[in-house]
C-alpha cells in the first residue's frame, strides 16, 4: 500500500509497505480521502514544530490525522463496524489504516461525503474551543481570523445561538465565512474598521474574540475590542515572543478572562459526572454537527489532488497559504 512519510524537514516521500491484516479486533479501512492540515501538519513537514525540541516528534514518520473510507475487511470481534461500512478517523496519511474498537473513528450516514467527512477532525477543535468559551445564548462572537479553524469555530458560535464576525484582511476568506453563515464579514485593514464593528453590535464591545489567526496584531486588536469582563480565547498557537503586554492596561483595567484552548479537548478516554466533553465526546459532537448540516464543508474546500501530488501541495500551503482552506488528497487517482 501507498504511505506518505516525511523523511527529514522538508523531504516527503510515497512509501510501498504492506497490507497490515487485521486481527480479531481490528478492521481495515480503505481510504478515500485524505485531509491537509496548513498548521500542525505543515510544521511537522517543515521540522518548525516545538514537539521536535521536546521529543515527542522524530524523522520518519508518518502525517495527517483525518482520513475517511471504506471498510474492506474486519476481525470477528469488530464491535458495531461491518465490510461495507464508511468511516471518518484521525489515521494519517496512507491508502489504507489499521483500526480496533478503541480507535477514534465515526461510521458515516447517508447523504455525507468522504470530503464532508475530512473536517470532523478540525470540526473537533473547534467544538473544544467552544466548549472551553461557555458562550450564552444571544453573546457577540468575533473570530479573528478566517482560517480553517477560525471558520469552524465561528460555525460552532452560530449553532450555539450566537451572532458572528468574521475578521480578516483576506477578502476571499470574508467572502467563505459569509457563505458558511457569518452574521457580518469586516476587514481589520478598513480605515473605518471601529466604527463598522460597532455598528454591527449596536454600539457595544465584543462579549467573547476568539483569535484563531496566530498574529500577534489580532491578538493585540482582539484585547482592544472586547468588552470588560469579557473573554478572550486563544485557538491559534502563537510561536513567537509578543512584541507587547498581554497582560497590560486593557488585560488589567477590563477584568478580562483570557480563555486557552487546545486541539481536541481532556485527553480522558471516558467522560464522567464531573468531566463530560473528553476528546472522544468532543469528535462524535463535531461529526453530528456535520452530520446535521449544521457546519457547512463544502465553500471551504479550495484544492483537490492526487495524493501522489503531497510535495506540490505542502509547497502550495507554504507559499500561497492565504488561498488555501482545506485541500483533500484523493487515493482513488493518481
Amino acid at each position: 500500500m501507498k504511505v506518505i512519510t516525511v523523511k527529514a524537514a522538508n523531504v516527503v516521500e510515497i512509501e510501498e509497505k504492506p497490507v497490515p491484516k487485521p486481527g480479531p479486533e481490528e478492521f481495515l479501512v480503505k481510504n478515500v480521502v485524505s485531509g491537509v492540515s496548513s498548521g500542525t501538519e505543515l510544521s511537522l513537514y517543515k521540522g518548525t514544530h516545538e514537539g521536535f525540541k521536546t521529543g515527542r516528534y522524530k524523522y520518519p514518520m508518518g502525517i495527517g490525522y483525518m482520513c475517511a473510507g471504506e471498510v474492506v475487511e474486519a476481525g470477528n470481534k469488530v464491535e458495531n463496524v461491518k465490510v461495507g461500512d464508511r468511516v471518518a478517523s484521525t489515521m494519517p496519511h496512507a491508502e489504507y489504516a489499521l483500526l480496533n474498537n478503541k480507535s477514534l473513528f465515526v461510521k458515516l450516514p447517508e447523504g455525507i461525503s468522504y470530503d464532508d467527512a475530512v473536517f470532523i477532525t478540525n470540526a473537533t477543535t473547534a467544538v473544544n474551543c467552544l466548549h472551553r468559551t461557555a458562550p450564552t445564548l444571544g453573546d457577540t462572537v468575533a473570530v479573528m481570523g478566517q482560517g480553517l479553524l477560525g471558520m469552524l469555530a465561528l460555525q460552532c458560535a452560530k449553532t450555539a445561538g450566537c451572532k458572528t464576525i468574521a475578521i480578516d484582511p483576506i477578502e476571499q476568506r470574508l467572502n467563505i465565512a459569509k457563505e458558511v453563515g457569518a452574521d457580518f464579514v469586516l476587514n481589520p485593514m478598513d480605515t473605518d474598521f471601529k466604527e463598522k464593528l460597532s455598528a454591527a453590535n449596536d454600539g457595544k464591545k465584543i462579549d467573547i474574540v476568539i483569535e484563531a489567526s496566530g498574529n500577534a496584531n489580532a491578538l493585540k486588536q482582539g484585547l482592544g475590542i472586547v468588552k470588560t469582563q469579557g473573554k478572550l480565547v486563544i485557538l491559534a498557537r502563537h510561536h513567537n515572543i509578543l512584541p507587547f503586554n498581554i497582560l497590560g492596561e486593557d488585560f488589567f483595567m477590563k477584568e478580562l478572562n483570557v480563555i486557552s484552548s487546545s486541539v481536541w479537548g481532556p485527553w480522558i478516554e471516558e467522560s464522567t459526572d464531573y468531566l463530560k466533553w473528553t476528546y472522544k465526546e468532543n469528535y462524535k459532537l463535531a461529526a453530528n454537527l456535520i452530520f446535521q448540516k449544521k457546519i457547512i464543508t463544502k465553500p471551504m474546500i479550495t484544492h483537490n489532488f492526487p495524493y501522489s501530488n503531497i510535495k506540490e501541495v505542502y509547497e502550495l500551503v507554504e507559499k500561497q497559504g492565504d488561498k488555501v482552506l482545506q485541500v483533500i488528497l484523493n487515493w482513488r487517482s493518481k
